[in-house]
């Protein structure tokens, strides 16, 4: 069952990539519902499920007009979905939602709050994170350290680079035509950290002190399931064959290629790759210098067989 759009445009998108999410979905929901700001709409994609997933869905979109779901005819990965509600939204704010994941209800108030009562050059706002367990127990509060409000973009991108782990910045509030300028989310290994570099790229971040969202850690989370780099990729595309695995150094070509496509101008640019070069080179070049050798030994191992 997929509704049809409703006319009113509303304030925010939530959009809800989902596949086989029975287990926590109806609580990720019920968080989502339950928010004191109300001006939004939720757009559910379900990339597939093979599970209880679009009963689920079906059952709270028919009791909430809000909710548009878009049940997907085959699970084309998580990057395409995380995409695709993207551009499904309607609000002139978005926020990505997750089937396990939970928010506190004045979640929306807070960060619709603060995006309102700032300039253009803040395009994301996110409250603070508390890492939950699979019942819903706190683990421990989580720091992210991005409140980057510097006005100069080299800055900007440098904090980030220095501080970026976890991406939960990436489930705050933007500001929708700033995140679609970005190329949103690539099916490689560690999209998310690239998409916010583009996004400090666009303007500021404000970190929000309140502990609205908790993040949830479980056996079953994408980061725990997906432990080799050839899982990784095929969680964010199942259709992508032989492709050559190098995260780190996939990472820092895709940072540049960010840099080059940006809007700023080419003096930001030079300062933007200097950083790149300044403060990633030094923490990731052994890696980097792993896998280029591991892809030769593959290399060399396919011409001695053939």
């Amino acid at each position: 069952m997929t509704q049809p759009t409703p006319t009113r445009v509303p304030t925010v998108s939530i959009g809800m990539p989902v596949y086989n999410g029975e287990q926590f979905i109806e609580r990720a929901l019920d968080a989502i519902l339950s928010q004191t700001y109300e001006d939004f709409e939720l757009v559910i994609s379900d990339n597939g499920s093979t599970d209880a997933t679009r009963s689920i869905c079906e059952r709270y979109a028919e009791a909430d007009q809000r909710i548009r779901y878009l049940p997907q005819p085959e699970n084309r990965g998580a990057a395409w979905n995380f995409n695709e509600v993207v551009h499904q939204a309607r609000g002139r704010y978005f926020k990505w939602a997750t089937d396990d994941d939970l928010i506190e209800p004045t979640f929306m108030a807070t960060c619709v709050e603060a995006l309102e009562g700032s300039t253009d050059e803040v395009v994301l706002v996110y409250p603070k994170t508390i890492l939950i367990d699979a019942d819903d127990e706190p683990i421990t509060a989580y720091d992210d350290n991005l409140d980057i409000r510097s006005p100069r973009p080299a800055d900007r991108f440098r904090t980030y680079l220095e501080n970026y782990e976890l991406s939960n910045a990436v489930h705050g509030l933007h500001r929708i035509d700033a995140l679609r300028r970005t190329r949103l989310l690539g099916a490689y290994h560690s999209s998310d950290l690239v998409l916010l570099s583009e996004i400090v790229f666009e303007g500021q971040i404000w970190e929000l002190p309140e502990p609205l969202f908790k993040r949830r850690w479980h056996d079953g989370m994408s980061r725990v399931a997906n432990v080799t780099d050839s899982e990784v990729t095929e969680w964010f595309d199942p259709n992508i064959e032989d492709a050559r695995i190098m995260p780190r150094t996939r990472l820092f070509g895709e940072n540049l290629k960010s840099i080059a496509r940006s809007s700023l101008s080419l003096g930001q640019k030079i300062a933007c790759v200097w950083t790149l070069f300044r403060v990633w080179v030094p923490r990731y070049w052994r890696v980097v210098g792993g896998e280029f050798k591991r892809e030769l030994k593959k290399l060399f191992r396919r011409r001695a067989r053939g």
